[in-house]
């Protein structure tokens, strides 16, 4: 953090139609994760200073066997347990087409924080969860659920850099935004314990 620069134009996240809630989803074990894929969604993010705006895609976890590793991301060296990613795309395209322009996608990455208890914001889609845990299974999410309940109540300051995705085909188009402020979730909300068992009993 020490070579972190701090800037004044940045100001403050906005967030569109992130307290209306979601509608059609899809919740999917792709193997490597959980990921949840919106269809039609509203929300979308932006800031004081710009005019662009980017519309929610699809959000996904990274995760590690142990409780003390599994961020991508790091601060001052430390990792989290887990840290979850909101892809967005720029709607001047199309979302097939984003990932492949220099400004056309922008990530919204959420530390979380180990806590002794449950974070009830977390049960509806914790519980939905469950029901995915064989690798390529997937339900759709027919139930209202608020996406804001994801996001920590308070979104400033935060580290923003110019990057990539960090799957292939790793198109450098990527804005991204890490939040300081973590999310709470306690071990036993942690699927991605249960996932990577099955994993290892089936030799994956």
């Amino acid at each position: 953090m020490n070579k972190v620069v701090n800037d004044t134009k940045l100001g403050r996240l906005v967030f569109g139609g992130y307290t209306e809630p979601i509608r059609k989803a899809i919740l999917k074990n792709t193997g490597h994760t959980a990921q949840l894929t919106f269809y039609n969604a509203k929300q979308w993010i932006g800031g004081e200073s710009t005019l662009e705006r980017y519309r929610l895609m699809q959000l996904h976890f990274h995760w590690g066997l142990e409780n003390e590793r599994g961020s991508e991301h790091t601060v001052d060296g430390k990792r989290f347990p887990l840290e979850m990613h909101l892809v967005h795309y720029n709607e001047r395209y199309k979302p097939g087409e984003a990932a492949k322009k220099p400004d056309g996608l922008a990530v919204l990455a959420v530390l979380f924080e180990l806590s002794k208890v449950d974070n009830e914001k977390f049960e509806t889609f914790f519980e939905a969860l469950q029901q995915i845990k064989e690798e390529d299974s997937q339900l759709f999410l027919l139930h209202r659920f608020n996406i804001a309940n994801f996001i920590p109540e308070e979104t400033f300051p935060y580290f923003r850099y110019k990057g990539s995705l960090t799957t292939p085909p790793c198109y450098e188009s990527v804005t991204w935004t890490l939040l300081m402020k973590k999310q709470k979730i306690s071990k036993s909300q942690k699927i991605e314990e249960e996932i990577e068992a099955r994993k290892r009993q089936d030799g994956g």
